[in-house]
């Protein structure tokens, strides 16, 4: 399943200074749905899914936000293997043509488990990240 109603704008010195970038903004989901079973080769049994999404805005105040999330794993017997569910903002705040002002997160969650031994017992791992910055283009040397 794939759903996207996006707008695309290009922007200049955002992520990378001196560069022409593509931000898609509006709205988008995609989602995949597969079946790992013994009678198609596999060695285990079990639902492996994947989804994505995420909305982008703009503003006639020069600022941007683009929000998205991320679920990816395995269901087997009921127990959710090897599993991460991530989500992360970015907001850029333009100031001028050589100034910008950007913040950004990005969080992860994870079940990690020991399938392969067939103990059911499970670790989860967590990551946050948090990056602010400003960045600011300097006119080319002559």
């Amino acid at each position: 399943m794939n759903s996207s109603r996006t707008t695309n704008l290009k922007y200049h010195n955002y992520n990378e200074i001196e560069r022409t970038e593509d931000f898609y903004l509006g709205a988008h989901v995609t989602a995949q749905l597969g079946l790992s079973d013994a009678a198609l080769g596999a060695n285990i049994s079990g639902l492996i899914f994947t989804a994505n999404g995420g909305i982008g805005w703009a503003t006639e105040h020069n600022d941007t936000l683009v929000v998205s999330g991320i679920l990816d794993g395995r269901l087997e017997n009921g127990t959710l293997e090897n599993t991460v569910v991530s989500g992360s903002f970015h907001y850029f705040l333009k100031q001028s043509e050589q100034l910008l002002l950007y913040a950004g997160s990005t969080r992860r969650r994870g079940v990690i488990s020991t399938s392969k031994i067939r103990s059911f017992s499970a670790a989860t791992a967590d990551c946050a990240v948090i990056r602010c910055a400003i960045r600011m283009a300097l006119p080319a040397p002559l």
